[in-house]
């Protein structure tokens, strides 16, 4: 057992000095703001920013090509391609750009008939007619943010909510939208006047006919959401310090710190591994970070440094790229390890379990994580070894799972929940204070 536990130090400590030797700064041949990226395998990806730049590469960036677009002198502030063949670029001017070719030929469409004032962050398209989009528009006295909707490719707009207040703090600008099919999405929306402005968490499932707050992040305003199934969510970015979760579609959000760093972009792997980009707070040090976890947020590991700030993020089949001020391209490849090495590292890291709330009143949620399927039981001990009860004992499929834990029968202390799955056993423990 204590030789078993120094070679996984050992693979630990090997892990982390191959990673480090992972990242590739690649030439984007701009010093251009670069804002966006979308990649739609591993060799071909696409790069948008300011002063009109978009950029193409064939070959997993080794070489990007600069491609000429009708529009100029604007900011490209998103892209997504659903293709090698068909994408999507929002405009600062309020139009939208659309290819069927690989971006040699591009058409432009006019996102709103008065689209004076209105900002786009954010869009999400489904296949290459259907798709969504965010806006926002400030005015002397007012504040306007507005969902939008297509079924043709971007040529024509529908509102599907439009909200405008005249009180500054009631103002809801939403700035992220994702979906997960053509019927449940999912919205973020502040007043992003301060530090401190709240978030509404807005989901749909009826494809953006009504759109309903499923929660509130009290007091964080983040921008950016990430979906890795229609259950987990990751949601951060903005000038928040705090990473937030949720497992459930977004009833119940689960929230970690990140010390006093910002996490100006996220960009999860699964539910529980992914990086984040560290942004400067009030320019206190003259680098940012790349930050990794894998545990869902829990605690955060240093991965790389870097001068410039990270605008852009995506993950595909384990890379991860990132985009950024003065033409930022960085490219993160996959480990090279064997399947033993895997094993070893990752074996206990990728079954993960957690309660929230800890300490709990009555009532507590576990969330664990599969990553293969297997016959998986969930028990509650107390401090003396006995069963509690039984919560899981059945087989089930690798994925995410969540089930309430009901302790108003039992008196105050600690508990520990085992969970066990392919000859692995993980516990940990839960106070009840009543």
């Amino acid at each position: 057992m204590y030789t078993r536990k120094i070679l996984i130090c050992l693979l630990l400590i090997t892990y982390a000095e191959v990673s480090a030797q992972n990242w590739e700064l690649q030439n984007s041949g701009t010093k251009a703001t670069l804002r966006s990226i979308s990649f739609v395998d591993s060799l071909h990806g696409y790069v948008v920013g300011d002063s009109s730049t978009m950029l193409k590469t064939t070959n997993g960036g080794k070489n990007w090509l600069k491609l000429s677009m009708p529009k100029q002198s604007v900011i490209f502030r998103k892209v997504q391609f659903i293709s090698k063949t068909v994408g999507f670029v929002v405009s600062s001017d309020g139009s939208l750009l659309s290819t069927t070719d690989s971006g040699l030929n591009w058409s432009v469409d006019i996102i709103m008939p008065d689209s004076s004032g209105f900002f786009h962050d954010d869009l999400c398209f489904i296949n290459e007619n259907e798709g969504w989009m965010t806006g926002r528009k400030e005015g002397k006295n007012y504040g306007i943010g507005i969902i939008m909707h297509t079924t043709n490719g971007g040529k024509t707009w529908t509102k599907q909510l439009e909200l405008k207040s005249y009180i500054q703090t009631d103002v809801k600008y939403f700035t992220s939208i994702k979906f997960i099919n053509r019927e449940t999405g999912w919205a973020l929306a502040s007043d992003y006047f301060d530090n401190f402005s709240s978030t509404f968490l807005y989901r749909t499932d009826n494809g953006g006919i009504n759109w309903n707050i499923v929660n509130v992040i009290k007091s964080i305003p983040v921008n950016d959401i990430k979906l890795i199934n229609r259950d987990t969510l990751w949601i951060g970015g903005g000038s928040s310090a705090k990473f937030v979760k949720t497992f459930n579609g977004g009833t119940t959000l689960n929230y970690s710190f990140i010390d006093t760093i910002y996490a100006s972009q996220i960009a999860p792997q699964s539910g529980l591994q992914g990086w984040l980009s560290h942004r400067k707070p009030f320019n206190f040090s003259d680098y940012n970070k790349i930050m990794f976890t894998m545990d869902g947020g829990i605690t955060w590991k240093e991965e790389y440094r870097i001068k410039e700030t990270v605008l852009g993020m995506c993950t595909l089949n384990n890379y991860l790229w990132l985009v950024g001020t003065d033409g930022l391209i960085l490219k993160r490849t996959p480990l090279k390890t064997s399947v033993k090495e895997t094993q070893e590292i990752y074996s206990k890291q990728k079954i993960q379990l957690q309660n929230y709330p800890n300490p709990f009143n009555s009532t507590t949620q576990v969330n664990y994580q599969l990553p293969l399927s297997g016959f998986v039981t969930l028990k509650i001990y107390d401090l003396l070894g006995r069963e509690v009860t039984t919560l899981v004992n059945e087989t089930q499929p690798a994925g995410y799972y969540t089930i309430r834990f009901n302790g108003s029968s039992l008196p105050s202390g600690i508990y520990v929940y085992q969970l066990t799955s392919n000859n692995i056993n993980i516990s940990k423990k839960m106070i009840l204070m009543k």
